[in-house]
């Protein structure tokens, strides 16, 4: 272990990620270090639901190991609602929210730089790898117990770690494309299949807020069309909205008559809510009619 080093910002770059300390928030609400870390271990449990807590242990500068706590944004801004909103308090929670943007900002200009790494400097190589994978292996949790087939959520977690950290894990392990072999092992109804090709512009569909069935009466045609076999409505739209680009939700829209009815809709992550000032049944039924206009015109023979 290595005597605790001098940290002159609240906020910094730790494994590609801005993120603070226990003892940068002790020091900033001029409170004893071990009230900070008994309250973090207090509520590890609510704190680890905005990412998991990365616990340290230093030599403090009398020489005896201390326990600290690396925490990013959301982790220290939700401990420091546990506090009491004294002066002193409320002075850091502002000081620390400019910290973070400042550093984002950072983060972003030399994400835009040339280079493989987030922070521009190869002296960082080995944090941008391990934070690369922490991020990968996270997202490929997450993707998997969402449902999403092996080749989908190493391809989505690789996508994360490359955008957030610069670095593409799958093309530095030289791992396989392993859809290559049998695609339809992993989807075997084509779900995901047609759905990249549906947000990819790949099928003559907008990619927009739909009615479930119209969007199931979609994925039936372009089944049909390689005579493949397609899924019923309840498991093929379950399937879908189980990835992480795709939300299903019951809302009000009109039908053809003008009356008001229930009915599910299937949503690109995109364009979740309608724009400001437009009413959500309004903006539902409108985007349902475009899309139902695009499936009928597809669906439509020839001639």
């Amino acid at each position: 272990m290595l005597p605790e080093p001098h940290m002159p910002e609240i906020v910094v770059e730790h494994h590609g990620e801005p993120m603070t300390t226990s003892l940068a928030i002790a020091d900033g609400v001029k409170i004893e270090h071990a009230s900070v870390i008994k309250l973090v271990r207090k509520y590890a449990e609510d704190i680890g639901a905005f990412g998991e807590i990365g616990f340290e242990i230093r030599l403090n500068p009398h020489g005896k190991p201390t326990e600290i706590a690396w925490l990013n944004e959301q982790q220290s801004t939700f401990l420091l609602t546990l506090m009491r909103n004294s002066p002193i308090v409320v002075e850091f929670k502002k000081a620390l929210v400019r910290a973070f943007f400042a550093l984002r900002d950072r983060v972003r200009a030399a994400h835009a730089a040339p280079g493989p790494f987030l922070t521009g400097n190869p002296a960082h190589a080995a944090d941008q790898l391990v934070s690369a994978d922490r991020i990968f292996r996270s997202i490929l949790r997450s993707c998997r117990s969402a449902g999403l087939p092996l080749p989908r959520a190493l391809a989505r977690a690789n996508e994360v770690a490359r955008h957030r950290t610069g670095i593409d894990l799958l093309e530095e392990l030289d791992a396989p494309d392993l859809t290559a072999g049998n695609p339809a092992l992993f989807d075997p109804l084509g779900v995901h299949a047609f759905c990249d090709a549906w947000l990819s512009g790949a099928v003559p569909l907008p990619a927009l807020p739909c009615r479930s069935a119209d969007l199931h009466a979609a994925y039936r045609h372009w089944r049909a069309a390689s005579g493949e076999p397609a899924g019923i409505l309840p498991r093929v739209i379950a399937a879908m909205t189980r990835r992480p680009d795709l939300r299903h939700r019951r809302a009000r829209y009109l039908d053809e008559a003008g009356r008001a009815v229930m009915a599910g809709f299937v949503l690109p992550e995109h364009e979740l809510m309608p724009p400001a000032g437009v009413l959500q049944p309004e903006w539902l039924t409108a985007r349902a009619r475009e899309f139902a206009h695009a499936l009928a015109t597809w669906r439509s023979p020839p001639g």
